[in-house]
């Protein structure tokens, strides 16, 4: 946004947005308000330029296993339990996998055992995943780290910049399938006790957060694209 696009968005005279970028005249917190709504902030950002004005953050940063957020928690174990036989999680903004159904620690077999935390991004990015597993996996690798790299600089997080910082040369491997460029979403092509899981995922967010770590949260509930999938989860379903 242009200086005077983000003044007239967020109400304020350009002359005093330009004495604010410029170090000439202190911010009120009213108007840093203003500025992250206009430039659609989310919390932590918005935590994050409060402090750099010299305020306290605006938004508490609740604790996953706080009391507080025990209500929810509850309420985000039950939904992924009841989208069995399919896989579903709930992830971290660090991606760190803070709830599983039974199905989804099956596909992922023993790195539940050897990743702690297990997390979503060293699940397709890292060599101690399931990288080797995902058929179509130089698309795969391209959309993760993508999705890493941005959220590393929205966040600062150290531990998303050295994930980042991994990922920025990416191997090609030549694995690909033909099914990623014909259906009409990117699918996740698994491979699964020697057959191949066709998978598309979605993701939910709580509505109207008030606290940075609920507006984090990322519901991730997968679902088959086809019927050998579909049988395949369901036997895994019934094993357990």
């Amino acid at each position: 946004m242009s200086q005077m696009d983000l003044a007239l968005e967020s109400r304020i005279s350009p002359r005093h947005l330009s004495f604010v970028e410029t170090g000439r005249s202190n911010p009120s917190r009213a108007t840093l308000s203003s500025v992250s709504i206009a430039l659609d902030l989310s919390l932590r950002e918005h935590n994050s330029l409060m402090m750099a004005g010299g305020y306290s953050p605006t938004y508490p940063s609740t604790p996953w296993t706080a009391p507080e957020l025990q209500i929810v928690q509850r309420s985000l174990s039950e939904m992924v339990r009841a989208h069995a036989p399919f896989p579903a999680m709930v992830v971290d903004f660090r991606g760190d996998i803070l709830l599983a159904n039974d199905t989804l620690l099956e596909l992922v077999g023993d790195v539940a055992d050897k990743q702690k935390p297990l997390n979503a991004y060293r699940l397709v990015l890292g060599q101690d995943g399931i990288a080797d597993r995902i058929v179509n996996r130089d698309v795969w690798h391209s959309h993760m780290a993508d999705w890493v790299i941005e959220r590393a600089a929205e966040t600062g997080d150290p531990a998303l910049l050295a994930t980042a910082e991994s990922v920025t040369a990416r191997p090609h491997t030549g694995r690909s399938d033909e099914r990623s460029m014909s259906s009409p979403v990117l699918p996740l092509l698994l491979e699964y006790d020697g057959d191949v899981l066709t998978l598309t995922s979605i993701r939910a967010y709580l509505t109207e957060p008030r606290d940075v770590t609920a507006s984090e949260l990322c519901l991730e509930t997968f679902i088959p694209l086809d019927d050998c999938t579909r049988t395949a989860l369901a036997k895994i379903a019934h094993l357990g």
